[in-house]
């Protein structure tokens, strides 16, 4: 990767790997490289911390981000998949969180595919807007 100049990207996926901020901020700093940094998906692991947390825990170590929402049920675990901004992430405090850590890279969108493309666009207009 450092040779070839290229950022290796490891994303908190939906399989249990990391359930804690500090865990996965953990395994990207053991590589101690900076060719190794977090794909930070925003939207995968609110059912284990919020998603503000992780941003915080991987702050300089980001860096990518997908935009996506999941709604908690009940028991602020369990839940389901939701088009971004009407799910449990709480958007305004994560996207200020972001401006905090110095993230200033793209946001994609990842789900939401009931939306149209518009909506979808006008949706992330909003978060990067913090609103």
């Amino acid at each position: 990767a450092e040779k070839n100049g290229v950022v290796i990207a490891l994303e908190n996926v939906w399989n249990n790997l990391w359930v804690k901020p500090a865990f996965f901020a953990a395994f990207v700093r053991s590589f101690k490289s900076p060719w190794i940094q977090a794909y930070l998906d925003l939207g995968n692991h609110v059912k284990y911390a919020p998603t503000e947390d992780w941003v915080r825990a991987l702050g300089p170590q980001i860096a990518k981000c997908h935009v996506k929402d999941f709604s908690l049920g009940p028991d602020g675990k369990r839940g389901r998949w939701a088009d971004i901004r009407d799910g449990s992430v709480d958007w305004p405090l994560v996207r200020k969180t972001l401006g905090e850590v110095g993230y200033d890279g793209w946001l994609t969108i990842e789900g939401s595919g009931g939306l149209s493309m518009i909506e979808k666009s006008k949706r992330l207009d909003l978060i990067i807007a913090g609103k």
